[in-house]
């Protein structure tokens, strides 16, 4: 098919990706409500999760009541998007003029917390393994070689037939 493309990688705008791993993306998170400041709590949970938080601080406004993530240029879309799978419910708006390289994330009145992170599929994992040279295995193979048919430990010098 014309135009079609193949291929793990999913791309974007102008060939770039439509995530980047956490480390890349530089984060500040601003207090955008009148209500309990959650920004520590969110910078910590982000910072866990590998992102770099380079700061909190306050919105301009504190009207805010979903929360925003706010990037300057089509260049720091792919951060956006990165950013936008840690949270349940988020607008992302394009903002000319913010720092380039980093987005701002402001929690609106209805931010509690972080979405729950996502859990890494057997078919990720099976194709890194395959895709890096990984060490694969089935269990039926580790099983036989070292233990019986009944699972208990079996005295064994040969190596695996695998």
């Amino acid at each position: 098919m014309k135009g079609q493309r193949s291929g793990p990688i999913d791309e974007g705008p102008a060939g770039s990706l439509l995530t980047l791993i956490p480390s890349q993306v530089n984060v500040m998170v601003l207090n955008g409500s009148s209500q309990a400041d959650r920004t520590a709590l969110a910078a910590a949970g982000l910072s866990s999760r590998g992102f770099d938080v380079v700061g909190t601080g306050y919105a301009a406004t504190t009207t805010y009541r979903k929360s925003v993530i706010e990037y300057g240029s089509i260049a720091d879309l792919a951060a956006a998007r990165t950013l936008r799978g840690q949270l349940s419910s988020v607008v992302m708006k394009l903002v000319p003029g913010l720092t380039a390289g980093t987005v701002d994330l402001i929690l609106g009145s209805g931010f509690t917390k972080l979405a729950p992170p996502t859990p890494t599929s057997r078919a990720s994992i099976t194709s890194l393994s395959s895709t890096y040279g990984g060490i694969t295995a089935s269990v039926s193979c580790r099983n036989s070689a070292f233990y019986a048919a009944n699972g208990t430990p079996q005295a064994q010098t040969s190596s695996c037939a695998c």
